[in-house]
């Protein structure tokens, strides 16, 4: 095969390049019609910049007549574009703006997306693999109420004592296997064959979401023990979501993000100088102790919610609290506030945070949490498992 060097693909390149971009622009609009941010990828600021280029190539071809000026603008115009996507490049290389969830599976994904809502309360329909990065890989089968865990049956004898638990993706036990999340862990400890345990965590859930799957889907099993884990995410996941104002006429739905995201989405230049001004929820920051407040407020509403409901069906409830990997690395208590509603409302909870300072975890804290991701791993959700267990003794909701 003929070399056609350097100058004959700068020849061909010069000679395409507005069918190939334009071809880049319908194929990266096409992706956004049917999976929306989630098709922003590395190649999609690539395309932009090159779109932005071309239509400053075009201006300067109309506007300016003299020949070398036109060559100088269009070098200069070039030469800022080239730099741009270098850095823009660099900054995805290293990471330093990226969210959560390209972090996580190399993709944007919006955080007020509400398009699939509703798997927070149908659940799963299909085996998955929860994997983070390149930190770990683990699968997960549904049942038949969409949770990573066994059938269920409403046939409850007698004798049986009925543990669910509700919560996010540490209950479901993200980060370790199926058989290592902190139910299973609890479960072993009291190896007792009259206790019977339901994991209801679902990736991403929050307080409100499991109130209402416990009234309208979960309380059918008569549960004898409701346990509600919480975590920092909650706050997050409501200052998103909302209350139960989210509910609306058989709808889920969430509160709108602003309409910039997608410059957001899809340029990590761009974020450099957002998040000057914003924060990851891409709320100002201005109003982030105000956001945070009001989330607090609906989720001690929503424990009360839990503590009522579950008293008018003859079953006990638990609040549990627990730490975040920076929480406990940084002795920061995002709930203190909530667990002292907690006890001004007779609401019955354990503080896990209390419970890992004093044991240090701090000191090997890699041990317990994945390092990149944060969730526990299989040590960690060991760990859950005592603290709640302690805590359910101390406030004999023990059999």
């Amino acid at each position: 095969m003929k070399n056609i060097g350097t100058s004959g693909i700068i020849k061909i390149m010069q000679k395409y390049h507005v069918k190939v971009i334009t071809l880049a622009v319908l194929l990266q609009l096409i992706a956004y019609f049917f999976i929306g941010l989630k098709s922003f990828i590395f190649i999609t600021p690539i395309i932009i910049f090159a779109s932005l280029w071309l239509f400053a190539k075009v201006w300067i071809n109309r506007l300016v007549k003299d020949s070398d000026k036109k060559i100088n603008y269009i070098t200069i115009v070039s030469s800022v574009f080239i730099i741009i996507c270098v850095l823009e490049l660099l900054l995805r290389l290293l990471g330093i703006v990226a969210v959560y969830s390209e972090k996580r599976s190399y993709y944007y994904r919006s955080m007020y997306d509400d398009k699939f809502a509703d798997f927070f309360v149908t659940g799963r329909n299909k085996p998955i693999q929860l994997y983070s990065g390149s930190e770990y890989s683990y699968s997960r089968t549904p049942n038949n109420e969409g949770y990573s865990d066994k059938n269920w049956k409403i046939a409850k004898p007698d004798s049986c004592f009925r543990i669910i638990a509700i919560g996010d993706s540490f209950t479901e036990g993200d980060g370790a296997d199926q058989d290592s999340t902190w139910i299973k862990f609890f479960e072993r400890k009291i190896n007792k064959s009259n206790f019977d345990y339901f994991n209801a965590g679902l990736c991403g859930s929050d307080p409100v979401f499991g109130y209402y799957n416990l009234e309208h889907k979960l309380i059918k099993y008569k549960p004898d023990l409701v346990i509600l884990c919480i975590n920092p995410s909650d706050i997050d996941d409501i200052i998103i979501r909302g209350g139960f104002e989210r509910f609306q006429n058989n709808e889920i739905v969430f509160r709108k993000g602003p309409w910039w995201e997608f410059i957001y989405a899809s340029c990590h230049v761009s974020r450099v100088f957002y998040n000057h001004f914003y924060n990851w929820r891409l709320l100002p920051k201005y109003e982030e102790v105000i956001e945070n407040k009001k989330s607090l407020e609906i989720i001690q509403n929503c424990l009360l919610k839990f503590k009522h409901f579950s008293a008018n069906n003859n079953c006990q409830f638990i609040c549990v609290y627990h730490p975040f990997q920076y929480e406990v690395s940084k002795y920061k208590n995002s709930f203190e506030n909530t667990m002292s509603f907690c006890e001004e409302n007779s609401i019955v909870y354990v503080d896990l945070y209390e419970y890992y300072q004093n044991r240090k975890i701090e000191t090997n804290i890699n041990q317990y949490y994945w390092e990149k991701d944060g969730h526990h791993k299989s040590k960690g959700y060991e760990l859950m498992a005592d603290g709640i267990y302690e805590g359910l003794k101390q406030n004999q909701l023990m059999p």
